[in-house]
């Protein structure tokens, strides 16, 4: 996201990674904020919409998450309102979706604290919206980040 950046490009970051820095921030621990998945992924989900109701459609963005990898992430853990969010789906447009292969050894840190087989399930998870949705999926294999970009870049330049 950041070689995209340098090239221009207006990314929106991770949303969960965000908020889970800002209550950090704010004085809570990391076992608090994630202590209950069904609760973290309803506080963020208005924050996805929020994003993506302010973006400026005359200008491309790359969004490191969208709010289809929500209703991914809200199916795993349970939440009740992802039909709502599946309809609110339907009527965004996104240009392009880019899935990153996996890295060869999964690394968590303090935002991302899955295990390899729920990380395999968020893959397998995110797919499944994403095509449900409608979306032709560009599959980018796995090589250096700048590698990745370059890919990426391509790719936004051939479907101008």
């Amino acid at each position: 996201m950041k070689y995209l950046e340098e090239n221009g490009f207006s990314v929106k970051h991770e949303v969960a990674r965000q908020f889970i820095d800002e209550q950090i921030k704010n004085g809570r621990k990391i076992e608090d904020i994630r202590s209950d998945p069904k609760a973290f992924q309803l506080k963020l989900m208005p924050f996805y919409v929020e994003r993506e109701n302010i973006l400026d459609i005359g200008q491309p963005s790359i969004l490191d998450r969208a709010l289809p990898d929500w209703v991914a992430y809200g199916r795993l853990c349970g939440s009740p309102i992802i039909d709502e969010i599946l309809a609110v789906c339907h009527n965004r447009k996104y240009q392009q979706i880019f899935f990153m292969d996996r890295l060869p050894k999964y690394i968590a840190d303090y935002a991302r604290a899955e295990d390899e087989t729920i990380a395999q399930d968020i893959a397998v998870a995110l797919l499944r919206v994403y095509c449900e949705l409608g979306y032709e999926i560009v599959f980018i294999p796995f090589a250096t980040v700048e590698d990745r970009a370059k890919m990426v870049l391509q790719r936004l330049e051939e479907t101008k």
